[in-house]
C-alpha cells in the first residue's frame, strides 16, 4: 500500500509540474530538455521505490553506494519537487486572481506575467539547493567528520579531573555507511585529541546487528582510552523500527547489538553504573 501511495505522489507532483511549467521554456529544444528530466526523474524514484522496498529494504539491512545513491536522488527529487511545487501554487494563485481583470481588459498583463515568469525562475533556482546539498551530503558529506570541543568548568570539580579528556561519539549508524577506509579517517581524527575516556551514546546501527560487522575491528583496533571505553543504548539499537516475524527475533536482534559494543572493546552500561 505505500509503495502504491509513493507511486501516485510522484506521478502527480511530476505531472502537475509538467503542466504548470509547458510554457515556460521557450524552443523546442528547451521543451525537449526539460520533459526528458521530468520524465527520467519519474521513471529514478519509481525505480527507487521499487528497489528499496523490494530489493534492498534498508531498514533490514546494510547500505550501499548504490543503496545510498538511490535513496539520496529520490529524497532529493521530493523535497526539491515540493519547494518548487510551492512556487508554482503561488503562481497559479496570482494567474486565478487575475483572471477576472484580464477578463475583463481583454488584454494581457505583460509586468504580471513578467513577475509569474520570475517566479517560476525563482522556484527552480531553489528547488536545485536542497536537490545538490541532500546529493552530495549522502555521498560525500557524510564522511566530513568534524570534532568539537567544549571545556567544562566545575568550581566543585576535584583536581584528578581537571584537564580530563572525555570523547563522546553518538548516533553513527553503520549501517548507512558504505566505505571502511572513510570511517577509519573520522576514528583516527578523533583520536588525535588522545581522549582520556570514551562514550558511546548511543545508536550503533540503524536497526539490525549485522550492519556493524564489518566495523567491529576497526572500532576494536582504532579507538582506545587510558580510563576505558563505555557505550549505553540508543533507541534504533532496540530495534524498534522493523517489524519483526516474533518477538523472539527482536530480543535476539537487540542481544546480537549489545554483543557487538562488547566486541569492539565497549563496557557496555545497560541499566548498569560503574
Amino acid at each position: 500500500m505505500f509503495l502504491i501511495v509513493l507511486s501516485i505522489f510522484s506521478l502527480l507532483t511530476t505531472g502537475y509540474i509538467l503542466l504548470a511549467t509547458k510554457n515556460h521554456f521557450q524552443g523546442k529544444n528547451a521543451k525537449r530538455v526539460w520533459l526528458f528530466f521530468l520524465v527520467a526523474s519519474f521513471l529514478w524514484e519509481l525505480s527507487t521505490i521499487l528497489y528499496v522496498y523490494i530489493y534492498f529494504q534498508p531498514a533490514y539491512g546494510k547500505a550501499t553506494l548504490l543503496s545510498n545513491i538511490a535513496m539520496a536522488g529520490f529524497v532529493a527529487l521530493n523535497i526539491s519537487k515540493l519547494v518548487l511545487i510551492g512556487f508554482l501554487l503561488l503562481n497559479d494563485t496570482l494567474r486565478l486572481t487575475l483572471w477576472p481583470i484580464k477578463s475583463v481588459k481583454n488584454k494581457r498583463v505583460v509586468p504580471l506575467d513578467s513577475r509569474r515568469k520570475f517566479i517560476t525562475n525563482m522556484g527552480l533556482l531553489t528547488a536545485a539547493v536542497p536537490f545538490s546539498g541532500l546529493i552530495y551530503g549522502a555521498i560525500a558529506g557524510k564522511y566530513d567528520y568534524k570534532v568539537w570541543q567544549h571545556k567544562l568548568v566545575f568550581g566543585s570539580l576535584p583536581e584528578s579531573f581537571k584537564g580530563l579528556r572525555i570523547a563522546q561519539i553518538s548516533d553513527v549508524h553503520i549501517g548507512s555507511f558504505d566505505d571502511p577506509l572513510a570511517v577509519r579517517s573520522g576514528l583516527l581524527k578523533l583520536m588525535s585529541y588522545q581522549p582520556d575516556l570514551i562514550l558511546f551514546t548511543g545508536d550503533l546501527v540503524n536497526n539490525l546487528a549485522i550492519e556493524a560487522d564489518e566495523y567491529v575491528e576497526l572500532f576494536k583496533e582504532v579507538l582506545h582510552a587510558p580510563l576505558g571505553k563505555y557505550a549505553v543504548l540508543g533507541n534504533h539499537d532496540y530495534g524498534e523500527y522493523v517489524q519483526w516475524p516474533n518477538e523472539e527475533e527482536k530480543v535476539r536482534n537487540q542481544r546480537e547489538i549489545q554483543n557487538r559494543y562488547r566486541q569492539m572493546g565497549f563496557e557496555l552500561l545497560n541499566n548498569t553504573h560503574t
